[in-house]
C-alpha cells in the first residue's frame, strides 16, 4: 500500500502553513486538553498572526499582504493538513469581504481584531431556535449566540443580522468560553442592549458562507490525505499473527476505499477552486454545494473508517488521525451541512423547471 498526498492549492504558503501545523499539532500532542490549552492556542495563534495570515486578502495600500483568494485557501489547506485549530476561515477569508477599506486598515494596524459571527443568518441552523436569538433595537442587540468559533482575543464581534453587518465591541459582551471536540475556541455570547459600534451595509453575506463552504472542502481534502497516510503507515508498522495488518486483503480492501473516496474530494474541490481562480468576480455557488454535499460525506467517511482501522488506538486522543477526524467530521457541518446543500440544489432546480 502506498499514498502521496498532491496538494488542491500548492505552493510556497501551502508548504509554510503545512509545516506550521504539523510543528503546532507535535508540540502540543495530548496536552491540548490540559488546563492550559487556551493559552497554548493563543500563542499559536500570535505566531500566525506574526506571519501575517490573517492579512492574506487585505490589500497593501490597506497595510495587508495583498493576496489573492487562492494564496488563502493555499493556507487554509496547508493548516488543515494538521487540523491546526485556528480560526483562519473567519480571520483571513471572510473579514475582507465584510469590512470597509477603513476597518480593513485598523485589521492591519491590530487596532480592530474582530471575530465573524454568521450563526444568526445561517440557513441550516434553523432547527436549532436556541443557537442564536439575536435582534436589533434602537441601535442595539439583544439575544444570545452559542457555540460560534473565536478568534483569541478579540476587541469585537462582528454580526451579521437584517441584511447588515455591524461591530459591537467585545467587551460589553458575556462570553463563556470552551474548547470544540476539534481543539478550537468557542464561545457562548450574551449580548444586553450592546450598542453598535458600526454597520456595513450592503455586504454579500451568501458570498461570505459560500467561501467558507468551500474552504471547509478544502480542509476535509488536505485532513483526509494525512488520515490516509497515518492509516496505511499504522497497518504496515502493526502486526498480528507475525505479518503487518497491511497483509490482511479485507483492512485493504477498506483503505481503497478510503482511497477512491478521497480521490473523488480532491477533484471536486480542485475543479471548484479552478472555476474562481479562472474567472475571480465569479463564484459559483451551484458548484460549491454540490461539491460541499459529497466532499462532506467524504470527510466523515474517512475519518470513521480510520478509527475501525486504529481498533482501540483509534479512540485515543494521542492518535493523530483520531485528532483530525474529529475536524472532518466538524468540517462537515460547518457553512451548510450535507442536509441543507441537498435541500439548496433542489431548490435551484424547482426555480428552473
Amino acid at each position: 500500500m502506498a499514498f502521496e498526498y498532491h496538494p488542491v492549492t500548492g505552493g510556497e504558503l501551502f508548504e509554510v502553513a503545512a509545516r506550521f501545523a504539523e510543528d503546532a499539532d507535535a508540540r502540543a500532542g495530548s496536552a491540548r486538553r490540559g488546563s492550559d490549552w487556551q493559552a497554548d492556542l493563543e500563542q499559536v495563534w500570535d505566531s500566525a498572526v506574526a506571519l501575517g495570515w490573517p492579512l492574506s486578502l487585505i490589500p497593501e495600500a490597506l497595510g495587508g499582504v495583498g493576496g489573492s483568494a487562492i494564496d488563502t485557501f493555499a493556507l487554509i489547506e496547508g493548516a488543515a493538513r494538521y487540523a491546526l485549530p485556528l480560526p483562519l476561515v473567519k480571520s483571513s477569508l471572510l473579514l475582507p469581504h465584510l469590512l470597509d477599506d477603513a476597518a480593513l486598515t485598523r485589521v492591519a494596524d491590530g487596532e480592530l481584531r474582530p471575530t465573524v459571527v454568521l450563526d444568526a443568518v445561517y440557513p441550516w441552523r434553523a432547527a436549532w431556535p436556541d443557537a442564536s436569538t439575536l435582534s436589533i433595537t434602537d441601535d442595539r442587540i439583544s439575544g444570545a449566540v452559542l457555540g460560534t468559533e473565536c478568534v483569541p482575543d478579540s476587541t469585537h464581534f462582528l454580526i451579521a443580522l437584517d441584511g447588515d453587518v455591524v461591530l459591537v465591541p467585545a467587551e460589553q459582551v458575556e462570553q463563556r468560553v470552551h474548547q470544540r471536540i476539534d481543539g478550537r475556541l468557542a464561545m457562548d455570547l450574551r449580548f444586553d442592549a450592546v450598542p453598535i459600534a458600526a454597520c456595513y451595509p450592503g455586504k454579500d453575506i451568501d458570498r461570505a458562507i459560500d467561501l467558507a463552504a468551500l474552504a471547509a472542502c478544502v480542509e476535509i481534502v488536505a485532513g483526509a490525505a494525512t488520515v490516509i497516510e497515518d492509516t496505511v503507515g499504522y497497518l504496515r508498522e502493526r502486526h498480528q499473527f507475525g505479518v503487518p495488518l497491511s497483509s490482511f486483503q479485507v483492512l485493504r480492501h477498506h483503505v481503497a476505499d478510503m482511497y477512491i473516496a478521497y480521490q473523488n474530494a480532491h477533484a471536486l474541490t480542485a475543479a471548484t477552486l479552478r472555476a474562481i481562480e479562472d474567472d475571480p468576480g465569479r463564484l459559483p455557488a451551484r458548484e460549491i454545494a454540490r461539491t460541499k454535499l459529497r466532499v462532506g460525506e467524504v470527510g466523515r467517511f474517512v475519518a470513521e473508517t480510520s478509527i475501525q482501522l486504529h481498533g482501540g488506538m483509534g479512540m485515543t486522543e494521542e492518535n493523530r488521525p483520531t485528532r483530525i477526524g474529529k475536524r472532518l467530521i466538524l468540517a462537515d457541518l460547518e457553512w451548510g451541512d450535507r442536509a441543507w446543500q441537498a435541500e439548496r440544489l433542489l431548490a435551484a432546480e424547482e426555480d428552473e423547471a
